[in-house]
């Protein structure tokens, strides 16, 4: 993954603890948030920019071991269990290709043998670090909301009830999400390392 991606990547999680973090603290100082907390001053980009890519860069890293554990992992079990006879063939076929087969490590084989498939794997788990990262601010918006709502009274009855439900709508369709593009990552890793070994197969009986 290039640079600017991974930048682009962290300002989108950044932004996200942005904004919780500020219903937080115009909850514990009593302030109304109106239009013009969005008239930002030119010479205020560059460090809000900074300080988000700093949020996102943390974020990111105390996030990956906790959906690890409970994402990540249990997708693995599903799709290697799902894909069982195709683990079998690749064993075989990484016999006949001289190949060293580890399941658990075919995400690094990939990228070690083919920049292009490497690339397409990238980009699939730059997608699902940014849903993981914004299940949490989603939940953590709408709950700093409650609170920020329930002290300051911005708005009540239905619109604050719409916004709520939104709120959790939202972090519902991003773990869903979550979940489903790591089921996807994982079958994507296994369908490219048979690729691969399928053509280094093909160019081994060439030669």
């Amino acid at each position: 993954m290039n640079i600017t991606a991974i930048f682009v990547e962290l300002l989108i999680i950044g932004f996200g603890v942005l904004c919780w973090l500020t219903l937080i603290i115009a909850y514990f100082l009593g302030l109304k948030i109106d239009s013009s907390l969005f008239n930002i001053k030119p010479i205020l980009i560059a460090p809000l920019t900074s300080i988000a890519y700093i949020f996102g860069i943390v974020t990111d890293r105390l996030l990956r071991d906790p959906f690890v554990f409970l994402i990540e992992n249990p997708s693995k079990k599903i799709i290697h269990k799902e894909y069982q006879s195709k683990f079998n063939n690749l064993k075989k076929i990484s016999v006949d290709v001289k190949e060293s087969f580890k399941p658990m490590e075919l995400e690094k084989y990939v990228r070690a043998n083919s920049p292009q498939l490497g690339q397409k794997i990238d980009y699939n788990r730059n997608r699902l670090r940014i849903c993981r990262a914004w299940v949490l601010h989603f939940l953590l918006i709408t709950i700093a909301f409650i609170l920020w709502n329930s002290k300051v009274k911005v708005t009540d009855g239905a619109p604050m009830i719409g916004i709520i439900v939104t709120g959790f709508i939202l972090f519902g369709l991003t773990l869903f999400t979550s979940i489903k593009l790591s089921i996807d990552h994982q079958r994507d890793i296994i369908e490219s390392s048979e690729i691969i070994l399928m053509n280094k197969k093909q160019n081994t009986k060439e030669n």
